[in-house]
C-alpha cells in the first residue's frame, strides 16, 4: 500500500510540474519566430512531407537553434482553444493554447527552407485537457481517442466528436472548416478576446525551450500505482526491499581496457538492484556505461539505458557500437528515423537477410567455440605473463640492490666472490626475457584479446538470431507489427502477445529518453537485467520510476556536484499533495520531489557503500582548467590524465578584465563585445581548417539575460555557416550540463556594484562547477570584477584569484626536489644529450612517473626498476595498461639491462617514441 501511495503522490507531483510549464497562448513571448500556416492544411494530413517557411523566418530559426542547441527547439502546433479562461486557478486568462504540438525539423533544399514534423513524438497538451474536463470524466479516456498519426477530415471530425462528450462549455463550429481553411494569425489574435472558448483549425510553427512528452509517463506512473507488483529496484528505492544476499560477480568479458574503478562498476551492476556511479566532469562516464552495457550483453542479459537527454543517450550508442564493432542489438528508440532504421532491420532479419544461412550455422557454431577456446587461452596466458613480470621485478629488485651493494668492494677475494656472482646473475638476467619485452607482449595479447571478443560477440550474436527465426518469429513478426501500429490499443494488444525475452534477446541493448520509454515498449515488471540511468543529477524521481520498474537492478550515474533538474512545483503545492496522499509522517523516504533528483533519492536509499562507485581519472581537461574543481568540489581525488609536461606548458586558462557593467535588464555589453571580438578572431585565423580540425566554441553565463543578449548579438555578427563550423552553442550552465567545447568564454556579468542577490546565484556551488569544467583546451574566464573589489569566502573571488596566480606562475620551472638517484641521473643525461626534455617524478594520472621524456609533443614514462632507492619498484601491470590508454606509454627499464646494454635501452625508448602520432 505504501509504495502505490507513493508512486500516486510522486505522478501527481510531476502532473503539476507540467501543468505550470506548458504552452497556454501562441503568441506568448516565450514561442519566437512563430510562421501561421496560411489557408490550407498539408503537414497534418500528410498532403505533403514538408510545408515551405519563407527565407528570412528560416534563416532566424536555424540561427536560433545553432546557439541554443540544447535549450530550444522547433515545434508545429495545432488546433488551438481560444477565448476566454474559466479556471481562475489554472492558466492565464487569455488563451491561445494548442491541443497538439509536434517536435518539426527545418529542412533545407537548394536554397528554400521547409518544415517537416515527426508524428511518431506527438504532444497533447494534458494541462489544457485536464482545465477543461469534467471532474467526472477521465482525461485518459480522451488520450486513447487522439489521433497519433495522419488527420483528415475524418480524424478531425472524430476528435471533434469526442471532445463533445468531455469539453462541454468549448465551441466546435469552426472545426469543420478543417483542413481546407485554417484561421489566419489575424483571425487567432481576435478569438484570444472573446468571451467564448473555442476549438478551431490552425497551424503554426515556431521555437521555444525544448520540452519532452509527458503522456506517456503520467500515464505508466498511474499503472504502477495501481499495481500490487513491484520490481526489487523500486522496492529498494522506497526501503521495502528484503534483506539482500549479493552473489559473486562474475568475469566480465569486455573488449576494452578498464581501471579499477571502472571493474567495481561492472562487479556491483551485477549484484546490486540499486548502485550508483559518482561520475565528476571528464571522468569517462560514457565509456564506463559502454562497457557495463557491454559485459551484460556478453553474458546474455538486457540493458535498457535512459536519460532526459537526448544527447546523453546519443553519445552512449556511440560509444557502445565502437566498443561492440557493429550496430545491429543496440536500439535507440524514440526518433522516427531511429524507428524506421529497426523497422527495416527487422524486415531484414525475417527476410533472412544479415544471418548465416542454414548451411553456414554448424561451422560457425564451430567457430564460435574455437574463438571461445581460444579467448580462454588468451587469458590465461594474460595472467601467466602477469605472474612471470610480477617474478622479474622481484629478480630485479634483489639483484640490483647485490651489485649496489657491493660496487666498490676493496678487498681481493670479496671482489673475486662478487664478480663471480656478478657474472651469474648478468648471465641469469640476459637468458630472462627483459621486462619491456613482458610488457610489449602483454600489449600484444589485450590488442589480440580486443579484436577477437570483437568479432566473438558479433558472431555469437548472429547464432542467437538464427535461433530466434527458427523457434521464435512469430513474436519478432509481432513484434515489427506493434512499432508499426497507429493506434496505441492496437499495439498494446500486440505486446501482450509477444514473449519479449525473445525480442530482448534479437535486440538486447536498448536506449531511451525517459520520456519515450512508453512509446517503445511496454510496461513490465523486471523486463531488463539491468538498467541504466544516465545524467541522474537532471532526472526527477516521477520520470524514473517506470525505469526502475522495468529493471531487476538498476545503476544510477550522475555527479552530486552537479546540477539539479529544473522544477516549476511550488513547495506549497508539493506540501499540499504531500498532505492530500496522506504521508505528512513519512520519514522512510525524502517526498521532494521538487528539489531532490532521483539520484539524491537513490544515495539516500542505498544501504551499504559497496554499492557506490567514485571515477577517479578525469580525461577531458587540460590541468589548469580542471585543477580548481578538483580541489574545491572534489577534494583532490581526481587523477588527471591529461596531465603531461607538454600540457603544463600549454595555456589554457586565461582572464578578460574590462568594465563593463551589468545593465538594469541584466546583462553585460562591455562582455560582451569582447567574447564576439574574439570569437570573430578564432573564425578569422581558422577560416582554412576544416570543421573536423577547427576549434568547436562555448559561450556560458549563469545568467538568461546574458545568453539572450549574447546571442542576439552572436547572430548578428556571425554567419551561420561559422557558427555550424565551429559549433558554435551559447547557453547557461543547465544548457551546458553534459557538453564541452575545445573553447569556452564564461561571462560572470556582475561588476563590483551588482545587487548581492546576483552573487549568490553565482556562489552556488553545482551551478559554478559545471559552468568553469565544460572547456577541454581553452578557457576565456571574462570579468567586470576584480578579485580584490569581492567579497571574501566567495567562490567567484576565489576562483578568480585561483586564475589569477596560475597567470602568475605559469612559466615556473619544474622541480622534482627529493627525487636524487643514480640510476635516474644515468638515465637523464644519455637521453638529454640526444635532445629530448627529461622530467623526473612527474605526476601523470595520480601516479609519479619515474622519468617522463618529451620530444616535441611526443610523450612517454620510464619506469626505473631495481636500483635501491625511491624508483626500485614497478608499476602494476593495470597502470600500464590505464596510462598507454591515456597515451602515455611506460617502458619498464630494468637497472641491470642499462648497465650493461644502454644502447639496446635507448634503442627502445626512441622506437617507442617513433610509435607515437
Amino acid at each position: 500500500m505504501r509504495i502505490q501511495q507513493l508512486v500516486h503522490y510522486f505522478k501527481d507531483c510531476y502532473q503539476a510540474d507540467q501543468r505550470e510549464a506548458t504552452v497556454w497562448n501562441l503568441f506568448d513571448k516565450k514561442i519566437e519566430h512563430k510562421n501561421v500556416t496560411d489557408k490550407q492544411e498539408q503537414l497534418l494530413n500528410q498532403n505533403l512531407p514538408q510545408e515551405y517557411i519563407p527565407l528570412d523566418k528560416a534563416q532566424h530559426i536555424e540561427k536560433e537553434l545553432q546557439l541554443y542547441q540544447r535549450e530550444k527547439s522547433l515545434y508545429y502546433f495545432a488546433f488551438f482553444v481560444t477565448g476566454h479562461n474559466p479556471n481562475e486557478h489554472i492558466g492565464p486568462r487569455k488563451l491561445c493554447a494548442p491541443l497538439l504540438y509536434y517536435p518539426a525539423e527545418l529542412v533545407k533544399k537548394k536554397e528554400d527552407y521547409y518544415v517537416k514534423i515527426d508524428f511518431s513524438k506527438q504532444q497533447v497538451n494534458y494541462p489544457l485537457l485536464a482545465m477543461l474536463n469534467q471532474p467526472d470524466h477521465n482525461v485518459e479516456e480522451i488520450f486513447k481517442q487522439i489521433p497519433q498519426e495522419a488527420i483528415t477530415f475524418t480524424e478531425a471530425k472524430e476528435l471533434t466528436d469526442v471532445l463533445k462528450k468531455y469539453w462541454t462549455e468549448v465551441n466546435f463550429e469552426e472545426m469543420y472548416r478543417y483542413p481546407e481553411d485554417l484561421l489566419t494569425e489575424e483571425a487567432l489574435k481576435k478569438l484570444i478576446k472573446s468571451k467564448i472558448l473555442r476549438l478551431v483549425p490552425a497551424s503554426a510553427a515556431g521555437v521555444m525551450m525544448s520540452s519532452n512528452t509527458t503522456r506517456g509517463v503520467i500515464n505508466e506512473l498511474g499503472l504502477i500505482g495501481n499495481s500490487d507488483q513491484f520490481s526489487s529496484a523500486l522496492k529498494a528505492l522506497f526501503g521495502e526491499a528484503p534483506p539482500a544476499h549479493y552473489p559473486p560477480p562474475k568475469p566480465s568479458l569486455v573488449p576494452s581496457v578498464l581501471s579499477k574503478a571502472q571493474k567495481k562498476v561492472l562487479a556491483m551492476a551485477q549484484c546490486h538492484p540499486l548502485s550508483i556511479v559518482v561520475g565528476p566532469p571528464g571522468t569517462g562516464k560514457t565509456y564506463t556505461i559502454a562497457a557495463l552495457a557491454t559485459d551484460h550483453l556478453t553474458r546474455g542479459e538486457s540493458v535498457l539505458i535512459a536519460s532526459q537527454m537526448n544527447h546523453a543517450v546519443d553519445v552512449v550508442g556511440d560509444k557502445i557500437e565502437q566498443q561492440l564493432g557493429f550496430k545491429n542489438g543496440v536500439i535507440r528508440g524514440g526518433k522516427s528515423q531511429y524507428m524506421k532504421d529497426l523497422k527495416l532491420y527487422i524486415k531484414n532479419i525475417l527476410s533472412g537477410i544479415g544471418i548465416p544461412d542454414p548451411g553456414q550455422v554448424p561451422e560457425a557454431k564451430k567457430k564460435y567455440q574455437q574463438m571461445g577456446n581460444r579467448l580462454q587461452t588468451i587469458e590465461q596466458e594474460i595472467q601467466a605473463l602477469e605472474v612471470l613480470f610480477d617474478q622479474r621485478v622481484n629478480e630485479e629488485i634483489k639483484w640490483g640492490n647485490f651489485i649496489a651493494a657491493n660496487n666498490q668492494a676493496k678487498n681481493l677475494i670479496k671482489r673475486w666472490i662478487v664478480n663471480f656472482k656478478t657474472n651469474r646473475i648478468r648471465n641469469k638476467s640476459t637468458e630472462r626475457p627483459i621486462h619491456w619485452e613482458l610488457v610489449s607482449k602483454l600489449e600484444g595479447l589485450l590488442a589480440q584479446r580486443t579484436k577477437l571478443l570483437k568479432e566473438y560477440i558479433h558472431l555469437g550474436y548472429q547464432l542467437k538470431l538464427v535461433d530466434v527465426i527458427r523457434f521464435k518469429r512469430k513474436d519478432l513478426s509481432n513484434f515489427l507489427k506493434a512499432i508499426k501500429a497507429r493506434k496505441g490499443h492496437k499495439q498494446a494488444q500486440l505486446f501482450d502477445s509477444i514473449d519479449f525475452d525473445t525480442i530482448l534477446s534479437t535486440f538486447p541493448i536498448w536506449l531511451v529518453n525517459l520520456s519515450d520509454v512508453s512509446n517503445v515498449l511496454p510496461l513490465r515488471q523486471d523486463m531488463f537485467d539491468v538498467a541504466i540511468i544516465d545524467e541522474a543529477s537532471q532526472c526527477d524521481i516521477a520520470s524514473c520510476l517506470a525505469i526502475l520498474q522495468r529493471a531487476k537492478r538498476v545503476v544510477i550515474v550522475g555527479d552530486p556536484s552537479q546540477l539539479r533538474h529544473v522544477s516549476f512545483l511550488s513547495e506549497a503545492r508539493q506540501n499540499f499533495l504531500r498532505k492530500q496522499h496522506h504521508l505528512d509522517n513519512e520519514t522512510v523516504f525524502d517526498l521532494d520531489y521538487r528539489n531532490q533528483s532521483v539520484l539524491d533519492a537513490v544515495n539516500g536509499s542505498i544501504e551499504t557503500q559497496d554499492a557506490i562507485t567514485f571515477l577517479d581519472e578525469h580525461y577531458r581537461s587540460l590541468p589548469e582548467i580542471i585543477n580548481f574543481s578538483n580541489k574545491f568540489f572534489y577534494q583532490n581525488r581526481l587523477n588527471l590524465m591529461t596531465q603531461t609536461p607538454h600540457n603544463e606548458r600549454v595555456k589554457s586558462l586565461q582572464l578578460l578584465t574590462n568594465e563593463g557593467e551589468r545593465s538594469p535588464k541584466g546583462y553585460n555589453e562591455g562582455e560582451s563585445e569582447m567574447i564576439i571580438a574574439r570569437i570573430k578572431k578564432t573564425v578569422e585565423n581558422e577560416q582554412i581548417l576544416s570543421k573536423d580540425i577547427c576549434h568547436s566554441i562555448g559561450v556560458l553565463s549563469p545568467f538568461r539575460a546574458q545568453v539572450d543578449y549574447l546571442t542576439k548579438r552572436i547572430s548578428e555578427e556571425i554567419s551561420l555557416a561559422s557558427l555550424k563550423k565551429h559549433n558554435l552553442m551559447v547557453g547557461t550552465a543547465h544548457s551546458f550540463q553534459g557538453e564541452e567545447r575545445d573553447m569556452m568564454f564564461i561571462s560572470f556579468v556582475v561588476d563590483q556594484h551588482s545587487a548581492s542577490g546576483s552573487f549568490v546565484h553565482i556562489n552556488k556551488e553545482d551551478l559554478f562547477n559545471v559552468a568553469i569544467t565544460r572547456a577541454r583546451a581553452k578557457q576565456f574566464v571574462v570579468t567586470s570584477a576584480a578579485p580584490q573589489e569581492l567579497k571574501n569566502q566567495t567562490l567567484l573571488k576565489q576562483y578568480l584569484s585561483y586564475v589569477v596566480d596560475e597567470e602568475k606562475n605559469f612559466s615556473r620551472n619544474y622541480d622534482p626536489s627529493g627525487a636524487h638517484c643514480t640510476f635516474a641521473d644515468e638515465v637523464e643525461t644519455a637521453l638529454q644529450s640526444l635532445k629530448y626534455h627529461c622530467f623526473r617524478s612527474y605526476p601523470i594520472a595520480g601516479l609519479d612517473i619515474d622519468i617522463v621524456v618529451q620530444d616535441k609533443h611526443k610523450t612517454m614514462g620510464i619506469n626505473l626498476i631495481g636500483f635501491p632507492g625511491i624508483y626500485e619498484n614497478a608499476f602494476t601491470l593495470e597502470r600500464y595498461k590505464i596510462l598507454s590508454r591515456a597515451g602515455v606509454p611506460i617502458v619498464p627499464l630494468p637497472y641491470l639491462t642499462w648497465k650493461y646494454d644502454q644502447a639496446k635501452c635507448i634503442e627502445v625508448i626512441e622506437a617507442t617514441l617513433r610509435k607515437l602520432k
